[in-house]
């Protein structure tokens, strides 16, 4: 079975577990590792996640993909928060963190690059702006980010801020 189908069907899966626990989805990720599948389930609710809100949800995604019988083989399950680095994929994921820097990669070169680093100024419309450090800005639409994440910076928050209308 493709494990991005996989994450897609887990995802789907466990996400009314996570909406009913007023807790956000982050990411899925299933993989082989040294050897094992593991299944990694990244979390988040305002204030942060704890360990307990972790054991939690283990254990009812856990129970679930069992009955459900969504994965085949024998795997190892890890629910953790998403971290300071933590990943943007969704427009939301940006809009939130707008202020912010961040690290984005993109499927296809543009201006010669793929790799950019930056502060993210706004994200409408399936659109990402980001201004890097020499102060030019670049706009990805968000179906051409291979992967994004939090640079972290010693704060998390919206202190420096973005224009909303």
């Amino acid at each position: 079975m493709d494990r991005k189908i996989v994450q897609r069907d887990i995802e789907d899966l466990i996400r009314p577990i996570l909406e009913r626990n007023r807790m956000e989805l982050v990411d899925v990720l299933y993989r082989l590792e040294a050897g094992r599948w593991v299944l990694r389930v990244f979390i988040d609710k305002p204030g942060g996640v704890k360990l307990d809100d972790c054991a939690f949800i283990s254990h009812q995604i856990g129970d679930l993909i069992e009955v459900e019988d969504v994965i085949p083989q024998r795997y190892f399950l890890e629910v953790s928060s998403p971290g300071l680095d933590r990943v943007l994929k969704k427009e939301s994921d940006f809009q939130r963190f707008c202020g912010e820097k961040a690290r984005v990669k993109t499927r296809e070169a543009l201006a010669g690059r793929r790799n950019f680093k930056g502060r993210i100024l706004r994200c409408e419309q399936g659109v990402l702006e980001l201004e890097d450090t020499e102060g030019e800005r670049f706009e990805f639409p968000l179906h051409e980010i291979e992967k994004a994440r939090l640079e972290y910076s010693g704060k998390i928050g919206n202190a420096t801020g973005c224009d909303r209308e």
